[in-house]
């Protein structure tokens, strides 16, 4: 005689596959979650430093070569300073020096620029490392080099977004 139905032992081998695939799909959902996350916090921290060193490296080209100055603390770039002379700084087509800074403070990994005697506004945030080499007039290069190093990423370092970038500076 045949019985309809299933039996216990059915029932929870059933239960037992179902929850296999069921973990498994979870396990790649948060997989999934993670890497996207991962990816958007890279990019995130990729897009800040790529505007910041644009920043940077556009300002400072047009950087007059006696008046760049470095300032240190701690053995880690603190500010860096020049005069700015031309370039896109000035839309009324006279050429007039402008006092312009840099400043980094490692603690919350901030840089932020400012004009003249004017409050800094933030540049950048996320920055785990910066720092400048200046020849300047120790340098018997006809055509010092600035190079600009920065890094991006997160306290924990995990992710970490390295730029480095080299501005020739023209003598006056």
């Amino acid at each position: 005689m045949k019985k309809n139905g299933i039996t216990l032992i059915e029932l929870i081998t059933t239960m037992l596959i179902a929850g296999i695939i069921g973990l498994a799909i979870a396990a790649h959902f948060i997989h999934e979650y993670r890497f996207r996350a991962a990816a958007r916090d890279r990019i995130a921290f990729s897009r800040e430093a790529g505007i910041a060193m644009n920043h940077i490296t556009r300002v400072l080209r047009f950087a007059i070569p006696d008046t760049i100055e470095t300032e240190y603390e701690n053995d880690s770039l603190k500010k860096i300073e020049a005069d700015i002379e031309g370039g896109h700084l000035d839309l009324t087509g006279t050429v007039e020096k402008e006092s312009i800074f840099y400043q980094y403070d490692p603690g919350p990994g901030i840089i932020t620029y400012g004009q003249g005697d004017n409050d800094a506004v933030e540049l950048a945030t996320n920055i785990i490392f910066f720092d400048v080499d200046w020849p300047g007039d120790d340098s018997q290069e006809a055509e010092p080099e600035l190079k600009i190093r920065l890094t991006a990423g997160n306290a924990d370092g995990s992710i970490s977004i390295p730029l480095v970038t080299t501005i020739r500076v023209l003598p006056e």
